[in-house]
Parts: C-alpha cells; sequence; structure tokens
C-alpha cells in the first residue's frame, strides 16, 4: 500500500467530510504552486520545498528538520486543559508532530492548509496517518467551511482565552493574503463566540424562568418536526425579516401568499399584519424580546415557532398553537425522556437566522429571504421607517450592488452564519430578493417580483396543517409531571450534596495549605468529590441548574482549566474555584425551587 492510499484511507474511516470534498474535487485543476518538490536532508530526512510567485521557500531546514521543530515548538507553552492549537500551515507534518507531541490529550490541534496542492502532495509522498489520526485537519477549498462550525463547537468560556496559534515557518510569507483570511475568520469566531458567552452570562437566569413558565405550553404544542410529512417542501419557504428593503417588497409578498409558505420574525409581525398579509408562521426566539417587538395585538393565533427558552410574556400573548423548534439541552433531555426524536438546529443567534434553519430542518430545496438587508439604509435600520440606536460597532461590507455598505458587527455575524450555512448545503437554492444591503455570498441576487414569477406557482394547503395533533397526548403529558415532580423531590437531596462538596472543599484547601504530599485523608476526600460530581452531573435537574451556575460562575470555570508553574498553588485555586461554584450551585436551586412548584400547577 503506497503513502497515498495509507493517508486516504485514514481520511475515509475518520474524516468523512474532507473525504467526500475529496471525492469531489478529485481532480487538481486550480494549482497555486509553479513548483513543488522534497529534497533530502544531512541527517538523511526530508525537506519540502516549494515555488511560490517566482521565489522559492524551503518549508524545513535541508540540514536538521527534525531538531528545527524541535526548537520551533519551543515558543508555545500549553498549560491549560482543554486548549484549542490552531496551526496555520500543514507543511510535510514535522512540526505538526512536535506539537502533538506536546499537547495534552484534552487539548485539540486544528491544522489549516491554504494550499490544496501542497496537501495533495503531502498525501502522495508523505506517511502523515500519525498527523491525521491526532488533528482535524482545514484545507481551503476542501472543507474549509467546516471550521466554522468546528469552532464554535470547541470554544467555550473555560477555553476561548487560552487559544493558542502558531504558524508554519515560512507559511507567513508564501501565504499571506491565505493568512490574512485565516486570521480575520479567527477572529470573527472569537467575537462571535464572545458574544454567546455575555449572552448567556446576562440571560442566565431569564433563561431559567422562561423554560419553567413555558412548560405549561408543551400540553398544546409540537415540534416543527411534526410538520415534515404535511409541507409542500417544492413551493418555497419566504423567510421576512426587519430589513427596511421589505417595505419595497409588499406588493409582491401578497402575490406570494397561498403559493409558499411565509415565515416572519417577530420584530416585523406586526408591519405586515398592517399591510393585509397573514404569514403562515411567526418565528421568535429572544429570551428578553420586548412585547411591543413582537405585537400590540391580543388576539394573534398565528402559529409560533418558538424555543421553550424565549420569552414567556411573548408566548402568553400568543394565542396559538406553539411549535418548538430548537432545543436546549435540559428540554432536549426532556423531550428524549418521552420517546421524542428530535432535530437539533444550529440557531445562529438571531429570530432570521433560527428562521432558515428551521426551513432547512423541515427539508425545503428553495429558500427566499426578503428584508435580510444586514445593512444601513441612510439611517433606518427596520422597515417601517425605523432608526434604531444600537452601541454594536458599525462596519463596511460588500453590498449586493458591489460597493461598500453601512452594516453593524452583529449583523455581519448573521452574514457570515448564513454564508457558511449556504456553502455547507450546495444543494439548497437560496434566493436573496433585496435590490440593497449586504451581499449574502452562495445566494442568487433576484428582486421578489422575479422569484415570485419563477417558483411560487403551486398553490399549497395552509388549511391542511391546522389538522396536526399535537406532540403529547394525555398520558404522556401525565409522564411530563411525574419527571418534573421526580426533579423537584431531587433539589433537596443536590443541595445536600453541594453542602457536603463545600465542606470537603474547605478540608483540601487547609490540607494543601500545610502539607507538601498528598495525604490518604486528601486522596479519599477527592474520591468523595468524584462521587458528588458524577451525582450531581447525572440528576435530571443539572441541566437547568446549570444555566444559572455557569452565568454566575464564568470567572471560576475559566479559572478551573488554567494552570501555572506552581502546582501547589493550582491545586488550591481548583478547590477555591470549585467551592464557589457549588455554592452558586445551592443559590440555583434556591432561585429554581419556587419556580418549579409554580410549574407543577399549570403543566
Amino acid at each position: 500500500m503506497n503513502y497515498y492510499e495509507m493517508n486516504l484511507n485514514l481520511i475515509r474511516e475518520n474524516k468523512p467530510y474532507l473525504y467526500e470534498q475529496m471525492q469531489k474535487k478529485a481532480d487538481l485543476n486550480n494549482k497555486d504552486l509553479e513548483d513543488i518538490y522534497t529534497a533530502d536532508t544531512k541527517d538523511g530526512k526530508k525537506a519540502l520545498i516549494i515555488r511560490k510567485d517566482k521565489k522559492e521557500y524551503c518549508l524545513n531546514s535541508t540540514y536538521y528538520p527534525e531538531r528545527e521543530a524541535r526548537q520551533w515548538v519551543k515558543q508555545y507553552e500549553i498549560k491549560n486543559m482543554n486548549t484549542v492549537i490552531l496551526m496555520f500551515g500543514l507543511g510535510n507534518g514535522i512540526f505538526s508532530r512536535e506539537i502533538i507531541k506536546k499537547k495534552k490529550e484534552s487539548d485539540t490541534l486544528v491544522i489549516y492548509e491554504p494550499s490544496m496542492e501542497i496537501f495533495y502532495y503531502i498525501l502522495q509522498n508523505y506517511d502523515i496517518t500519525d498527523v491525521l489520526k491526532n488533528a482535524i485537519i482545514i484545507v481551503e477549498e476542501l472543507n474549509e467551511t467546516e471550521l466554522n462550525t468546528m469552532l464554535r463547537g470547541l470554544l467555550d468560556v473555560k477555553n476561548i482565552s487560552s487559544q493558542i496559534w502558531c504558524i508554519h515557518p515560512k507559511y507567513n510569507e508564501a501565504f499571506k493574503i491565505n493568512l490574512q483570511k485565516f486570521m480575520k475568520n479567527i477572529k470573527d469566531i472569537n467575537n462571535h463566540e464572545m458574544v454567546l458567552i455575555n449572552t448567556h452570562k446576562n440571560f442566565g437566569t431569564r433563561y431559567i424562568t422562561n423554560i419553567l413558565y413555558n412548560l405549561r405550553y408543551i400540553k398544546n404544542s409540537n415540534l416543527a418536526a411534526d410538520y415534515i410529512e404535511l409541507l409542500n417542501t417544492e413551493v418555497p419557504a419566504i423567510v421576512v425579516a426587519a430589513g427596511p428593503s421589505l417595505k419595497s417588497n409588499i406588493e409582491y409578498l401578497k402575490r406570494a401568499k397561498g403559493k409558499s409558505y411565509i415565515f416572519v420574525v417577530d420584530r416585523i409581525l406586526d408591519y405586515i399584519l398592517e399591510q393585509g398579509i397573514e404569514p403562515d408562521f411567526i418565528v421568535t426566539v429572544d429570551p428578553i424580546k420586548p412585547l411591543e417587538y413582537f405585537t400590540n395585538r391580543t388576539d394573534v393565533s398565528i402559529p409560533l415557532i418558538c424555543k421553550l427558552d424565549s420569552n414567556w410574556e411573548v408566548l402568553e400573548r400568543h394565542k396559538g398553537r406553539k411549535i418548538i423548534s430548537s432545543f436546549d439541552y435540559y428540554i432536549a433531555k426532556l423531550y428524549s425522556e418521552l420517546g421524542q426524536s428530535l432535530m437539533a438546529i444550529d440557531t445562529g443567534n438571531s429570530v432570521a437566522t433560527v428562521t432558515f434553519s428551521t426551513c432547512m430542518m423541515l427539508g425545503f430545496k428553495k429558500i427566499i429571504l426578503v428584508g435580510q438587508d444586514l445593512a444601513y439604509d441612510g439611517d433606518f435600520t427596520h422597515a417601517g421607517g425605523i432608526a434604531e440606536k444600537s452601541s454594536t460597532k458599525e462596519i463596511y461590507v460588500e453590498g449586493v450592488d458591489g460597493n461598500q455598505v453601512k452594516s453593524r458587527w452583529d449583523w455581519y455575524t448573521f452574514l457570515r452564519w448564513f454564508q457558511d450555512r449556504i456553502a455547507e448545503n450546495p444543494e439548497l437554492e437560496v434566493i436573496d430578493a433585496k435590490e440593497k444591503g449586504a451581499k449574502i455570498k452562495g445566494t442568487i441576487n433576484m428582486s421578489l417580483n422575479d422569484a415570485v414569477n419563477k417558483y411560487c406557482t403551486t398553490p399549497v394547503d395552509i388549511q391542511l396543517l391546522d389538522t396536526l395533533e399535537y406532540t403529547f397526548d394525555s398520558s404522556q403529558l401525565d409522564e411530563v409531571k411525574t419527571y418534573l415532580e421526580k426533579q423537584y423531590n431531587e433539589l433537596d437531596v443536590l443541595k445536600r450534596k453541594l453542602e457536603n462538596a463545600i465542606d470537603i472543599c474547605s478540608k483540601q484547601i487547609k490540607e494543601y495549605s500545610r502539607k507538601h504530599q498528598v495525604s490518604n485523608m486528601a486522596r479519599k476526600n477527592d474520591k468523595k468529590l468524584l462521587s458528588i460530581n458524577k451525582y450531581i452531573k447525572d440528576s435530571s435537574i443539572y441541566l437547568l441548574l446549570d444555566y444559572y451556575t455557569s452565568a454566575k460562575s464564568t470567572n471560576h470555570l475559566t479559572k478551573m482549566y488554567e494552570f501555572t508553574d506552581n502546582e501547589k498553588s493550582d491545586i488550591i485555586a481548583t478547590y477555591e474555584s470549585s467551592k464557589e461554584i457549588y455554592m452558586t450551585t445551592i443559590e440555583a436551586i434556591d432561585f429554581v425551587k419556587p419556580l418549579m412548584k409554580e410549574t407543577l400547577e399549570n403543566v
């Protein structure tokens, strides 16, 4: 078996998306190098040499490449747990191997290779199976769309500040533009994740309040997936956002009614109703959405797609069927206990992105975006002549006409999200029906008039959707109540366990403060803490309490994954942080208990 077969077999078994993309792009037409070859080094190893833009770059020492790599890796200290290491450039694997030797099992190495030509050359001429086993490989123009989704799954409050960025020698010279693009992308992802972390930190208690109040609506609700068999997904889904361009599209939207499925975001509902259009679905997700940004009416019964952590006041004002679209972990576990197969979606952190993801999950083959401007129209931010003030940083992005348009940082993150999802789903046809605003790469820019004429030609029976039975029957609702009663009774047991854990942490801090060696008593205490931690995490109510705990204990959670050169100090700091987290979890129990009692009375 040659090098290529060995490497490809490992990719096929362990990196399915990369393998799939390699099969689609089996012929390498986009050669970006003038030459690429291997030279023998003085110590009998191999050096990779490329020629690009009339310059030659030796990517390894021609004398002692492994010694060079060992010296290079010394500049990177990997002390913290769950560290994400981002490396620009694969080369022939010599430098990556040194990072792999240095990283811990809990750490993740992501290697971004900007040259497809180098990647294929390495597969054919080197055995890099060890690197492929121990790193995530992202290759530009092959599987680069995986990068953003994958990093969003890896980064959280515990490790976002401890990332390590490293560049393979000479790659910064040979691939300057690619490096700039890569670094900008990573910074964008980090900024996006920080927004999510801060949102969770600010709204932890609100999430709990919303969930426990909204549980009363599951008796008259459906999962979004319940609609899959009833919808005619050959006709378009129209996602109506609140951008200023919506105003010029109202008449065309009226013509699409009955020949498409119209999904509107909560912010634009009253405006749409005032124009004489009744949408087929409304979507809301915000945990603190002001009621005036939903509707001032008290008789709205259009089906509402929502999360159970959406603002409880919005769900209370809405009088119709609730459709649960996306799940937090706590709700997912509840539905799973009741035998429901859940279809998770990538929410994207805005009501428009949730709507888009829901339409994808429902199986629509064509999605038309209306009012998805993601840019200012003069001073206006929303349809209806609204000029909303925002503290978010203003930026400029490419517009649909090729010129720069004024946008905001939060809109830019949504823009990037749309582009990533579209790139990951090439079979999906997305029409962006606006004449001005931010360009969403991967969409077909077309007027709504033309889109309606072309795609909205088949009538749909929207009333058929009213015949759908609710997800839970009466016997299952009894199971829901039994499940919640069990959680309520579990709270007191958890509280006693946590008080015990706090006491043990105090003893451990004293023990490690005065002794240099670990005593038998300290080992026994650690075992007790492990047992208590397992009990807490296995409890059915833990995922709900964690909203509160993780929001209030952000700094302590971060410190638990950070380490210095002083082992004793690190151990004491870990117990101190653990103690604070246990105390915060007791606060969470005190916060949840009366709300849970009220929930039991209303489910």
